[in-house]
């Protein structure tokens, strides 16, 4: 990783010795230790600072997580050898503020495939969005599939300063990455409110492999006020959408 205090000066890449294909930044948590989004791989540490003393951590069990290291390529091996008819990827951190853990994960039904006329551009039918949860940032719950729609897509999960939860997301299942929803839940359980941040669509200027129409692979921050949503729009541009936190109501 690198640092910085003010985004204009970064440090020396840091080596954080753990082989994970990291999807958000290491957050600190109610529990007390940091914890990392990644696959299947949730490391944890109690360097508040986030740069040393990583251990793994998994739903999957232990013979899993310590002979499949979490990249691109392994995350279609591990569901296989676990079983499962879906595969896990992408998760992204609900904290509760109690010391409650819940990580949030996109999933692939391996069953379903969808292959569009060009042979370039390809669709997995996706299902809902799975969970696993944790008392202790070390320890995680058996995986359990939620009632939250999901496009085969990355997507980002936080609370807001208010309290209130959200997903960032694409939860049309069987659509392109179209449209790009907000969803807002009081409880981080039930996301009734939902709030169209993208609908348009923008063609491919270049095919190429996994390429995807739609606006797609959020990250959120919220500062003084807005809720910043950076996405790339068909793998080929980076656009940031900003919200008043006054108008998600």
């Amino acid at each position: 990783c690198i640092t910085t205090e003010d985004c204009i000066h970064f440090s020396d890449p840091i080596d954080l010795n753990i082989d994970v294909l990291c999807i958000d930044p290491p957050q600190t948590t109610s529990t007390g230790k940091v914890v990392m989004a990644s696959d299947f791989i949730f490391p944890w540490t109690d360097d508040q600072n986030g740069l040393t003393g990583f251990h793994k951590a998994s739903f999957h069990s232990r013979e899993v997580y310590e002979n499949y290291p979490d990249n691109s390529v392994t995350q279609y091996q591990v569901g296989k050898f676990a079983g499962l008819d879906v595969n896990l990827i992408e998760a992204s951190l609900l904290d509760y503020g109690d010391g409650h853990l819940k990580m949030l994960i996109r999933s692939r039904d391996t069953r379903n495939f969808v292959q569009y006329e060009n042979e370039m551009y390809t669709h997995n039918v996706s299902d809902n969005l799975y969970a696993t949860d944790s008392t202790d940032g070390m320890n995680w719950s058996p995986i359990y599939r939620t009632d939250f729609t999901n496009n085969d897509s990355k997507f980002n999960a936080g609370r807001l300063s208010d309290g209130r939860f959200y997903i960032v997301s694409n939860p049309d299942r069987l659509g392109l990455r179209l449209p790009l929803v907000i969803s807002l839940s009081e409880d981080g359980e039930n996301f009734t409110k939902h709030y169209i941040v993208r609908e348009d669509f923008n063609n491919i200027r270049l095919m190429g492999r996994f390429k995807q129409y739609g606006c797609q692979y959020p990250f959120t921050i919220e500062h003084d006020g807005w809720l910043f949503i950076v996405y790339s729009v068909c793998k080929e541009d980076v656009h940031i959408t900003r919200i008043s936190l006054k108008d998600l109501r």
